[in-house]
Order: structure tokens, then C-alpha cells, then sequence
């Protein structure tokens, strides 16, 4: 072998030649007893090595049925993990995380023991919560933030330690999913109108009233618990659906349970030809003029459920994560710095001032919608000494997928977050 081989061609070597394993573990002996490899290197190269010449790396951001249209229970989201660590054998590890609640887990940890050793990729359990923080050059104005908190400490299915988180969550949870489910009733309530499904005869603060009066009555969808075959997903906006479809069908607004469900699901392209034909019956209008109108309002957004309800701020999602033993890391941080008039930067700014000293401890630099900014924040994470993650954020709802590019965080980032080798 050529004596110049350093890092970069005995890598390339290994992808080249995967199965030559005794001649590729020679090199990399060679290449660091010479001198031409660190440690840290020589490291990087035996996880290449182990993994068939294929890059190793975790996806940090996955949901379950426990989040945001994610309806498949988690029997089903374990085989998407399996399946997807024999596609890629390359992935080491995923984060298991969901908006606003940690009920996934303990059905995961029993869920878990039904597959073979090594068929799963590891699990690191975790959550989302969503918050914000005031503007720092406008106060009237959130800047909506997601903060992922991870538990390596929880790896192993303890489940008295997982009581001891959620008691440390469950009051600020319970705050977030109550303020979601009243601005959901506003953005649900206001599409309605502004789109003349609800006849302009009904007033929009009777019908909120109405809404959130029903609301009061079904508490216990509220429950943060495990769903069952049939259940509705006990999320806010699922939830908060569910009570305006019903107060709608009561008026006679709505036909039927079908027509609502529609209408919620107005963002998913095959659902174009269902809602023309409502809206040519409803409207006595032409097929053509239908369907555009369908395109329209499928194309439209739910409308941004983080901008003014009583959720917790971001400095205090980060304090409860590390009250609670975790690790909180600044989701998809581009969703953010899209709000500040001096962008990133301006942004990285204002994480060093507040952010940082509330003990934030990582940003996901590794994410699919922010590919472009991920050497800019890596920079910055290294610069400030913030740990490094990512994810693809999979829902299961065919958005994303597992691994996806752009969303793979090399182990060697992840393996400095946990303290330990993959």
C-alpha cells in the first residue's frame, strides 16, 4: 500500500473494497503508527469499516402516532425503524421524539422486545416542545422555537425514571396542548368563514363559544395517554378538529363527519377531487370553477398555531429539560432565524445572549428544508461549543422518511452527545 495513504484514500479504499476487511485494518494500523492518522480519525475509520464501507449516522428527529399526523401505533413505527436500518446499514441510531409529550415511550419499550437483538436500530428517547420567545427588537411579536430534549438516561427502559420526567413536564405539556387547541379553534373557525363554508348568518365568537364550551365537556380527549386502535390521536390540533367538526355537524353546517374531515385535510393533494365536488354542490358552481377553488384552499396552510396562544417560552422549555436530566437542543433553528430582520446571524446573536446561558446545548444542524445553513451552524455550535445533531423530522405521513438526505448526523457528533461509541 502507497506509505502517502492518509485519511481521505484509505476511507475511499474501504467504500471500494468493503469486504477486503484484514488488509483495510492493516492500513489504518499502518497509517496510525506512522503518523498519518489521529486518533480521532483512526476512530472514524474502523465505524466505516464495521459498517461495510457505508457512512455512519444517526437520524435524531422521528415522531410516532403520538404526534401531528402521525396515525400509525407504534408496533408499525418500529418495523419502519428495522426496515429502515436494513436499507441503510449505515444507521446506528434514532431519536424518538413527539410534540408536547413523552407517552410514547413506554409502549415503545414494550414494544421494543418483540424484535430480534440488532434489528432495531438504538433508541433515544425524547421530546419536542413547543414554545417561543418575544421578539427581542419587537416584544409584541413570538418567534416560534421547537426544543428537542433528549434522555440518553432512559435507553435502557427505566420506567420509574421516565415517571420522574413526565412529573417534572406534565403541567407545562398540559399548558401547551390547551393553548394549541384554542388557536386551532380560531384558525380552524376562520378558514371556515373566510372561505363561506359557515354561512355568513352564525357569528364567529357564538360558534367559538360553542367550541369551547363542547371542549369543556370532552376533557378527557385531552388526556395524555396511549391510543388505542380508533382513538383519535390525543394531539391539539387532531383534538380541537374533532370538537369544531362535531359543534358543525350539530348546526347542520357540516353534512357529514366525511365533508369535515375533508375540509382538515384540505393541505393533502388527494383530497382535490372530494372537495370540488362540496364545493360545486355547496356553491352551485361549474366542475372547473370547483376544482380551482379546491387547488386554492389545499394549497393554503393551517395557519401559524405558534404565533399568540399561552404557550411556555423557550428559556423555559430549556430549564425544565435540564431540570429533568435531559439534553435541549434547538430544533430546525433556519424556522427560526427566518423571523429576525438581520437573519442567521442576527439570530446567533441573540442565542449567545439568552439562549446559550439559559443552558441550551446543541442546535440540529442536520436537517432536510435547511441543507444551505448547515456549515453555518455547525461553524457556530463549534465556535460556542454546542453539541451538533439532526434528524429528517418523519411523521410517518410521507413527508420525510427516515434518513432522508440532508437530515443524517455522522456519529461522531452524536457519540460526543452521549458519551459513548456506537
Amino acid at each position: 500500500m502507497n506509505g502517502k495513504f492518509g485519511y481521505k484514500e484509505i476511507r475511499k479504499q474501504i467504500e471500494d473494497y468493503p469486504a477486503a476487511v484484514e488488509f483495510n485494518l492493516h492500513a489504518i494500523e499502518q497509517a496510525f503508527k506512522d503518523g498519518r492518522i489521529n486518533d480521532a480519525e483512526k476512530v472514524e475509520l474502523f465505524d466505516f469499516l464495521s459498517s461495510g464501507g457505508k457512512e455512519c449516522f444517526g437520524d435524531l428527529h422521528t415522531h410516532t402516532a403520538h404526534s401531528r399526523e402521525a396515525d400509525n401505533f407504534m408496533n408499525i413505527r418500529l418495523q419502519d425503524y428495522a426496515e429502515a436500518k436494513k436499507k441503510m446499514p449505515g444507521l446506528k441510531i434514532v431519536g424518538v421524539v413527539d410534540h408536547d409529550t413523552m407517552n410514547h415511550l413506554e409502549p415503545m419499550y414494550r414494544t421494543e422486545k418483540a424484535f430480534r437483538s440488532g434489528e432495531l436500530p438504538l433508541l433515544l428517547p425524547g421530546i419536542e416542545i413547543s414554545c417561543a420567545f418575544h421578539h427581542p427588537g419587537n416584544e409584541s411579536k413570538l418567534v416560534p422555537t421547537h426544543i428537542l430534549g433528549y434522555f440518553p438516561h432512559l435507553m435502557k427502559g427505566d420506567e420509574q425514571k421516565l415517571r420522574e420526567i413526565n412529573a417534572v413536564l406534565e403541567n407545562a405539556m398540559r399548558r401547551v396542548h390547551i393553548g394549541k387547541l384554542k388557536k386551532n379553534v380560531d384558525i380552524r373557525l376562520a378558514y371556515y368563514f373566510s372561505n363561506k363554508i359557515i354561512p355568513e348568518k352564525y357569528n364567529f365568537e357564538d360558534l367559538k363559544s360553542k367550541v369551547l364550551r363542547q371542549y369543556e365537556k370532552d376533557k378527557e380527549l385531552f388526556e395524555l395517554k396511549e391510543p388505542k386502535a380508533g382513538d383519535i390521536i390525543n394531539w391539539p390540533l387532531n383534538s380541537s378538529d374533532k370538537i369544531v367538526t362535531d359543534v358543525l355537524l350539530e348546526e347542520g353546517i357540516l353534512k357529514n363527519r366525511e365533508e369535515g374531515k375533508i375540509y382538515v385535510d384540505r393541505f393533502k393533494e388527494e383530497n382535490i377531487p372530494k372537495l370540488a365536488k362540496i364545493l360545486q354542490e355547496k356553491e352551485n358552481i361549474s366542475e372547473y370553477e370547483a376544482t380551482e377553488k379546491a387547488k386554492r384552499l389545499v394549497s393554503s396552510c393551517h395557519g401559524d398555531y405558534n404565533d399568540d396562544f399561552d404557550m411556555i417560552t423557550t428559556q423555559e422549555a430549556i430549564f425544565l429539560i435540564r431540570v429533568a436530566r435531559g439534553i435541549p437542543i434547538l430544533a430546525h433553528p433556519m424556522v427560526s432565524f427566518k423571523k429576525f430582520d438581520g437573519g442567521m446571524q442576527s439570530f446567533f446573536e441573540y442565542c449567545k445572549k439568552e439562549l446559550i446561558p439559559t443552558g441550551l446545548q446543541g442546535m440540529e444542524a442536520f436537517y432536510p428544508k435547511q441543507q444551505k445553513f448547515t456549515e453555518d451552524i455547525i461553524r457556530f455550535c463549534e465556535q460556542n461549543n454546542l453539541l451538533i445533531t439532526g434528524g429528517s423530522d418523519d411523521h410517518q405521513d410521507g413527508r420525510g422518511g427516515i434518513g432522508k438526505e440532508g437530515s443524517r448526523c455522522p456519529v461522531k457528533y452524536i457519540e460526543r452527545m452521549l458519551g459513548m461509541r456506537l
